[in-house]
């Protein structure tokens, strides 16, 4: 098994939904921007820009599987299949952050000299910033998070016309896309189980391993969290006298006091 360097690249997402109509049916739809970068980081060799879709056949953030789409007509036909919306021009913008992406391609993993292309694996660490928004609109912090995914992936091409697109509403379950995905995952689980039995160490954690989309919403909603207390405390601060002896009368009373 060998190990060959893949371009370093800059990666910006853009999430978005139809109030959380997506997200409840295990759908993440994203613009993505994919800028090759020098190794150094710092010159921008190529640049591509996508629509894409990530839907959750199973698993957690440490054994996960997912069927993705790409390009704005696959969307769009996912998004019908599942009943949410027709269009990408119905959904919101939710979150958004840029990740330094450096890889590797994992070469004869299966114990052959040459990888199957059928199924590519690859081993990436993401370093993501993101600006989180203060309740009041303004970028008050910044955060960063890292995760290394190894990646096991299989391009299969299929076609579903509008008719179906129209009558099924389960995402890449029922679709004759869904299908020929979900008759390949088994076997890739397999073979990614018997690959991290092999080499233990490869993606070594200390702690429970965090997503970067789930990082992001915990640093906001404790974010949110740190500005309801600072306004609660300066509610009580500026509270008149009789305000407060009437607050701490009704808490009494609530607990029985």
């Amino acid at each position: 098994m060998t190990f060959t360097r893949l371009p370093r690249k800059s990666i910006t997402d853009k999430y978005s939904d139809l109030k959380g109509q997506l997200e409840q049916k295990g759908i993440w739809v994203r613009w993505r921007k994919e800028q090759t970068t020098t190794q150094d980081g710092v010159g921008i060799i190529a640049s591509q820009t996508s629509w894409e879709a990530k839907v959750k056949q199973g698993g957690n953030f440490v054994d996960s599987q997912f069927v993705e789409a790409k390009g704005r007509d696959a969307v769009e036909t996912l998004m019908a299949e599942a009943g949410v919306c027709r269009s990408i021009y119905d959904l919101s913008f939710q979150l958004g952050f840029v990740a330094d992406r450096v890889g590797w391609t994992v070469n004869g993993y299966n114990g052959e000299e040459e990888v199957d292309d059928t199924a590519a694996m690859s081993l990436v660490l993401d370093t993501m910033s993101a600006a989180l928004e203060g309740p009041n609109g303004e970028h008050s912090t910044f955060m960063h998070h890292q995760v290394g995914e190894l990646e096991l992936e299989m391009a299969i091409t299929t076609t579903i016309d509008e008719d179906e697109a129209r009558t099924v509403h389960e995402p890449a379950i029922k679709s004759e896309h869904g299908l020929a995905c979900v008759s390949q995952a088994e076997a890739m689980r397999e073979l990614l189980t018997t690959f991290m039995s092999t080499y233990p160490g490869i993606l070594e954690a200390g702690e429970s391993p965090v997503g970067k989309i789930t990082a992001y919403m915990q640093r906001k909603q404790t974010l949110a969290a740190r500005s309801e207390r600072a306004n609660a405390i300066d509610r009580l601060a500026n509270m008149s006298e009789v305000q407060y002896e009437r607050l701490m009368e009704s808490f009494k009373t609530k607990c029985k006091l």
